[in-house]
């Protein structure tokens, strides 16, 4: 596995515990396209891949939309401390995202 491959699969996975823990309805996307890519031999990691990636940033019910919250039904005791985690993974997510499409460009 590549190192983009690598750090893609890492941050899907911590990214899918936390949804998963929280009962969020957008892990078995996130689950997807980590297994995807996991099991994807093509180096580096095919555009199309890195494209659905970069979708669940734009649109209405995207992972820039989830909000940890026991209003949002999240078995959730300190939301703070959720949506923080939350945010770091995703802006992890999308700079990951960011750099392989750049590096793909030079």
């Amino acid at each position: 596995m590549t190192t983009d491959r690598q750090a893609l699969v890492s941050v899907l996975a911590d990214l899918e515990r936390l949804l998963k823990r929280y009962q969020d309805p957008y892990a078995p996307i996130v689950t997807g396209a980590r297994e995807r890519i996991e099991s994807e031999e093509e180096v580096p990691v095919p555009p199309n891949e890195l494209a659905e990636v970069r979708q669940m940033f734009g649109g209405m019910a995207t992972l820039n939309d989830i909000y940890i919250s026991k209003v949002n039904r999240h078995r959730v005791d300190d939301e703070e401390e959720a949506n923080r985690k939350v945010d770091e993974l995703r802006n992890a997510l999308w700079r990951l995202v960011v750099d392989v499409e750049e590096l793909r460009e030079n």
